[in-house]
């Protein structure tokens, strides 16, 4: 079952940009509907995690109401600040805890939208999908008890696993934000859109 099916919903800022020009389609309207589906969602819905990555989600996700909702924070994903507190900061497994906390199914995160998979070998810099490492890395599990080195390059294995992750993420939100906002829009969750 992909993410959409299971509940996810990525969601960027500005749904559109011109190839190469970064923020090319800001102030031109996206940011007030990603503010009502935001809104909607945290008025409408009881015990949904959202995830803010950077500063600019976190603005963002001033107005969701914290006392119905998990709100998780951290630096973006992205190689340039990764390092700043994203890794170890355990974002999908700490979702998880929650939904399961609140009677919820937790989100399989290794199971990618099939369209994502078939554009894996398409991805920049050649990145592959390994769902099974991906969600090893996440949980954060570990066979056999290691010795300081083997535990410090496992930590690292597990650091590169989920840039990778989180580089399929975000080609994931590319197909999923669109099918996402349908969806909401099907069960009247913008219906002043």
């Amino acid at each position: 079952m992909s993410w959409a099916n299971q509940g996810v919903l990525l969601l960027n800022a500005v749904l559109t940009v011109r190839k190469n020009q970064p923020a090319s389609h800001a102030k031109q309207g996206w940011e007030q509907l990603t503010d009502a589906v935001i809104k909607a969602i945290s008025d409408e819905r009881d015990g949904v995690v959202f995830i803010l990555w950077g500063s600019h989600a976190q603005k963002k996700g001033a107005g969701i109401d914290k006392k119905k909702h998990l709100v998780l924070k951290s630096v973006h994903p992205s190689p340039l600040s990764a390092h700043r507190g994203f890794f170890g900061s355990r974002p999908f497994s700490k979702a998880n805890e929650f939904l399961h906390k609140k009677g919820k199914e937790p989100v399989d995160w290794a199971k990618l939208p099939v369209d994502v998979q078939e554009q894996q070998s398409e991805m920049p810099g050649g990145i592959k999908a390994q769902p099974e490492a991906a969600a090893s890395a996440v949980a954060g599990t570990a066979s056999a008890p290691m010795d300081n080195n083997a535990a410090v390059e496992a930590k690292e294995q597990a650091a590169a696993e989920n840039v990778q992750e989180d580089a399929n993420i975000d080609a994931a939100t590319k197909a999923a934000e669109l099918a996402a906002l349908n969806e909401l829009a099907n069960n009247g969750l913008l219906k002043d859109w």
